[in-house]
């Protein structure tokens, strides 16, 4: 009797697990989880009504990814949800409209990448999606690091790169710089570009903001997902096709490289830690989707007690 009822309350687990992932209702109990968030910890009382709207859309865009590149093969939310589940850990994020502009624009970027796959003739999209890392660089230059990284890429995972392409590419990344130092010249402070371009070359010590507890807990913990994430999709990803291996391999690297960044340049983690979120949410919905043994449910409990407490105590604190 105890090893049968041992192993309907497994059953038990495991279908909650699989409602969570596949269920209709998820996400829009996400969202109301995410008001709630928002109201508690007074975003709307400081007038950041911008920054909830680009959290808004760029909450749809996620869905609209995973949709549209079918990153889950069967139906599931949980790729936007965890995206806004990671997002409310550190309200304090919400706070910059800069950060914001990072975030959506890299979501648009990953959808017209993802787009052109497979298309060298593609020129105009490829021109479109630099156009938004170029519109990120002038709000973080930083940025500019990841491109040799994307350029490998598409010559690579997503099999489009052509010299049309990567010209298209070049002149999406500057046009931007072109209107912001018309504008610079024109309102007299023509140096506010150029001291921009050079500030990519500052570099911070190594361990400057690292320790902060209240970005350094959320981004340990999305961290761990990701990569548990990436060696579960590595050793599953044959159950998926080819295309979606090519826009994971994409997933993947620039969730490496943005891990790798914080590494070695803590002092941008509050920009970086949207980016990585980005990256892992793909990676954590494909895990929890696509695994039903006992641990992976005791995790899957674990980890939503976790956000819900980083999320509480840094409402709390902020």
């Amino acid at each position: 009797m105890a090893f049968i009822y041992f192993n309907s309350i497994e059953t038990v687990i495991k279908r909650f697990q699989n409602k969570v992932a596949t269920g209709r209702t998820t996400l829009p109990i996400t969202v109301v989880y995410a008001v709630v968030m928002l109201l508690i910890s007074g975003l709307e009382l400081q007038s950041h009504w911008i920054q909830i709207l680009m959290l808004g859309v760029s909450t749809y865009l996620m869905v609209t990814l995973n949709n549209s590149n079918a990153l889950i093969r069967v139906f599931s939310r949980l790729v936007s949800c965890s995206f806004l589940a990671f997002t409310l850990m550190v309200p304090k994020l919400q706070e910059s409209i800069s950060g914001g502009v990072v975030q959506l624009l890299f979501i648009i970027m990953l959808l017209l990448l993802f787009k052109a796959y497979q298309d060298r003739r593609a020129v105009g999209t490829i021109f479109y999606a630099f156009l938004c890392i170029g519109g990120i660089s002038t709000q973080f230059i930083q940025i500019l690091f990841f491109v040799p990284f994307i350029w490998i890429l598409m010559f690579t995972s997503l099999q489009m790169g052509s010299l049309k392409v990567l010209v298209a590419s070049i002149f999406g990344l500057i046009l931007p710089y072109w209107f912001w130092t018309a504008y610079c010249f024109y309102e007299g402070y023509p140096e506010v570009v150029l001291n921009h371009i050079l500030s990519i070359a500052e570099f911070g010590p190594l361990t400057e903001g690292l320790f902060t507890p209240t970005l350094f807990i959320p981004l340990l913990l999305v961290t761990i997902i990701g990569i548990i994430g990436t060696f579960h999709f590595l050793s599953v990803s044959f159950s998926d096709n080819i295309k979606t291996r090519m826009f994971y391999n994409v997933i993947m690297t620039l969730f490496l490289c943005s891990l790798v960044f914080i590494i070695l340049q803590p002092q941008h983690e509050d920009i970086l830690l949207r980016l990585l979120i980005i990256t892992v949410a793909p990676l954590a919905a494909h895990f929890f989707t696509f695994t039903n043994s006992w641990l992976t449910n005791m995790s899957f409990y674990g980890v939503l007690v976790a956000i819900l407490t980083i999320t509480v105590l840094n409402t709390w604190f902020f």
